[in-house]
């Protein structure tokens, strides 16, 4: 007949217990020896960030350094001083419609029409005036020469004028060889547009009881 005894269970069971703490503090011990390399890693990672706004930041104080020592304020100022004294202030649809009409009389090309649009943004909005652009749809016939005669002839009268597209074609009959059609995109300064008024949302009646 087999025995049953638990002697050998009643052994573990007391021996358990002083291993239990063993093996946390192994484990803790092993966790302190992992956190110095993350913070280790991190602290690398901070320092690269930390030293590439130091370059950047060095950069930007030598650039401005050579722009003051080269006078480029005073140089901005004027330049920009110039650029308003060139650009016509609110030109209108009637004016440039004379103007281009004028033109082309000078440089012998015959208009069959000239449509002026009204002015849009041009995205170059300064501190007290926006520069506009208004299309000037020109079309006619001539020689070929006349075409970029025309546009010089337009600029000369005080219009600063940038050609946006043009097509040229051989004429089939008439005096003239070419048909031309050529918009024009000729720039002034206009009154910046009002700030919207500042709207706050209100809410639900009694929100604010």
């Amino acid at each position: 007949m087999k025995s049953v005894t638990n002697l050998r269970a009643g052994r573990l069971r007391r021996n358990a217990p002083p291993l239990v703490p063993l093996i946390l503090v192994t484990i803790a011990l092993g966790g302190v020896a992992m956190r110095p390399s993350l913070s280790m890693e991190a602290a690398r990672s901070m320092r690269a960030a930390a030293q590439d706004r130091a370059a950047r930041a060095a950069g930007e104080r030598d650039r401005c350094a050579a722009f003051t020592a080269q006078n480029g304020a005073e140089r901005l100022a004027a330049a920009t001083a110039r650029i308003r004294e060139l650009l016509p202030w609110g030109t209108t649809a009637l004016e440039l419609h004379s103007g281009v009409r004028l033109a082309a009389e000078r440089c012998g090309f015959r208009l069959d029409t000239v449509s002026v649009d009204g002015p849009i943004d041009a995205g170059l909005a300064r501190l007290d005036d926006l520069v506009v652009r208004r299309s000037v749809d020109v079309r006619g016939s001539g020689p070929l020469p006349a075409l970029p005669a025309l546009v010089s002839l337009v600029r000369s009268l005080g219009y600063p004028t940038a050609v946006i597209e043009f097509t040229v074609t051989r004429a089939s009959s008439g005096p003239h060889p070419f048909q031309f059609q050529i918009v024009l995109g000729v720039f002034a300064a206009a009154e910046l547009p009002p700030a919207p008024p500042l709207t706050v949302p209100t809410g639900s009646e009694g929100e604010f009881q």
